[in-house]
């Protein structure tokens, strides 16, 4: 009867899994459908009062009179030296949305970084370049080679902040960092810990690079680069 409850349990969560990707791959950089159009900004700040201070447009490079491609200063300060690329990517593909952006690169950081630790390759392969591919999976050959295993685990992403953004050549990136509490541990062949811990917490700053050809029919975004800061 435990044999039957575990294979039940393996098809759940190969279920689980598939549906996940399938979500990751519809949300990453789309809009959700709750964005305000500029021309509503646009009519809604005509009938304001006018203000006293100088709008986010201009203080984000904008001319007073020429709105942006949308309002991003609920999600990115006018400040911010991705305001202006998020707005360019955004001004060549009407659909982008930061806001949809931050979800699924949320949602793709724990399906890569969990893939990577559980040595499944096959779980990221469609949402990384082909040099990370290769980075990554010679990481896990070598991991399984000496007889290791990752158990690390992803407690809480606590930040997810768009940090570079910008269009080149027809190619769209933006940089993401991630903060994040990870718990880290390494066992052996034997399951005795060789590094880390099962309890504590370690305070994680990943930075991803994403890109899109904006050309493309294909919506989905690729991690190209990544780096970690201490």
């Amino acid at each position: 009867m435990s044999d039957a409850f575990q294979f039940i349990d393996i098809i759940f969560l190969a279920m689980l899994a598939a549906f996940i990707a399938l979500r990751l791959r519809s949300v990453l950089g789309r809009r959700t459908g709750h964005e305000r159009r500029p021309s509503e900004e646009a009519t809604e700040r005509a009938g304001a009062p006018e203000q006293k201070t100088a709008p986010a447009e201009a203080a984000a490079g904008h001319p007073a009179g020429e709105a942006p491609a949308a309002d991003y200063r609920f999600v990115l300060k006018s400040s911010s030296p991705a305001f202006d690329g998020v707005d360019a990517i955004a001004r060549q593909d009407p659909s982008f949305s930061p806001e949809s952006f931050a979800a699924g690169a949320r949602s793709a950081y724990q399906l890569i970084l969990e893939g990577f630790w559980q040595g499944d390759s096959d779980a990221f392969r469609p949402f990384v370049s082909r040099e990370i591919f290769q980075q990554f999976d010679s990481a896990i050959k070598a991991r399984q080679a000496a007889g290791e295993q990752v158990k690390n685990t992803l407690e809480k992403v606590r930040a997810v902040e768009i940090v570079e953004a910008g269009v080149r050549d027809g190619v769209a990136r933006v940089v993401v960092r991630f903060t994040a509490d990870i718990i880290t541990m390494t066992v052996d062949r034997e399951g005795r810990v060789i590094e880390g811990n099962p309890v504590d917490t370690v305070d994680v700053k990943d930075v991803w690079t994403f890109e899109r050809q904006l050309a493309s029919a294909d919506p989905n975004w690729t991690l190209v680069a990544t780096r970690s800061e201490e």
